[in-house]
C-alpha cells in the first residue's frame, strides 16, 4: 500500500473499517484454505511430516508450472496459522495451532 493511500485512509476515518473487514474475513479465508487443502490431499500428505516442496508437488501430481501456486497456497496456510514452515529451505509441515503470522518460516526461493 502506498503511503499516500494510507494517509488518505487515516484522514477519512476508513482505516478502522478496512482493518475490521480484514479481521472479519479471516475465518472465511481459513475455511476456504482448509477445504481446498483437504480436497487436494495436501493436509493428508503433510500430516506425515515435513515434505520438500518439489516432493509434495510430485505426490500431489501437480505439474512443475503449478509449483509457485502451491507454494503460495502453503504460505497462505502459514499466514492463517494452519501450517508451520520448517526451517530447512523447501520444506513445510502441518501443525495444529503452530504458527502465528509473525513467526513465519516458509521456504525461501533460491
Amino acid at each position: 500500500m502506498r503511503l499516500r493511500t494510507l494517509l488518505t485512509l487515516v484522514r477519512s476515518g476508513q482505516l478502522g473499517l478496512l482493518l475490521s473487514t480484514s479481521r472479519a474475513l479471516r475465518p472465511y479465508y481459513r475455511l476456504s484454505f482448509l477445504a481446498a487443502a483437504a480436497s487436494s490431499s495436501v493436509l493428508k500428505v503433510l500430516a506425515e511430516g515435513p515434505v520438500p516442496l518439489d516432493a509434495l508437488a510430485a505426490r500431489l501430481g501437480a505439474p512443475p508450472s503449478m509449483r509457485d501456486g502451491l507454494e503460495a497456497r502453503l504460505r497462505r496456510g502459514v499466514w492463517l496459522g494452519e501450517l508451520r514452515g520448517d526451517r530447512r529451505p523447501t520444506a513445510c509441515a502441518a501443525a495444529c495451532r503452530a504458527a502465528s503470522p509473525t513467526r513465519r518460516t516458509m521456504p525461501r526461493r533460491r
